[in-house]
């Protein structure tokens, strides 16, 4: 049987690609943030708050590109329950028409009552990276 932060963070990543807010929303702590680091540039905003700012962030990824398809490399877990992402990330600019591509996007995701409370982008490794147990 998988963990259910796991399963969660797995969720969380389709409801991204499918860019389903609702569904999103749904697996968010009424009081997340989201720490959004060097994607600030990009993006023009550093944290994202609450279900509004999940759906705020959905839809400004999909502003900036439309193709944008996240997909989880490996979870490991961190002794303080948090759970450690290494990701890859492939998309289009809409204006620029530049590929983006980035082998090694990084998370620290955080939890409360079994939802995402706090999602911070990291460069890799995330803090803890090589003390934490793979999950799946």
């Amino acid at each position: 049987m998988g963990d259910w932060r796991a399963d969660l963070c797995q969720r969380s990543y389709a409801a991204f690609r499918k860019r389903d807010a609702d569904a999103a929303a749904a697996l968010y702590d009424p009081d997340c943030e989201w720490l959004v680091g060097a994607a600030s540039a990009a993006l023009g905003e550093t944290a994202y708050h609450g279900h509004i700012g999940v759906q705020a962030l959905m839809s400004d990824i999909n502003e900036v590109f439309p193709d944008w398809d996240p997909v989880i490399e490996e979870l490991r877990l961190r002794e303080d329950g948090a759970v450690l992402v290494r990701a890859r990330v492939e998309g289009t600019a809409r204006d620029t028409r530049m590929a983006l591509h980035m082998p090694q996007l990084a998370q620290v995701i955080e939890f409360r009552d079994r939802r995402i409370l706090r999602v911070t982008q990291t460069g890799f490794p995330p803090p803890g990276w090589d003390d934490a147990s793979e999950i799946s």
